[in-house]
């Protein structure tokens, strides 16, 4: 039973990284502004930590 919500807890863990990751992406597809997706690059990093 542990180890059941211990991978579900991993899977989630690894969706809602994906999301993120998806989501910054869609918004620097749609930024003319490289400059702006370095930026957001960096704060997603700095954001990536606390999701673990």
């Amino acid at each position: 039973m542990y180890l059941l919500i211990k991978c579900s807890k991993d899977f989630l863990r690894i969706l809602l990284t994906g999301l993120v990751i998806y989501f910054v992406v869609m918004i620097e597809s749609k930024s003319q502004y490289h400059g702006q997706g370095d930026s957001r690059r960096l704060s997603l990093i700095a954001f990536s930590p606390r999701i673990y």
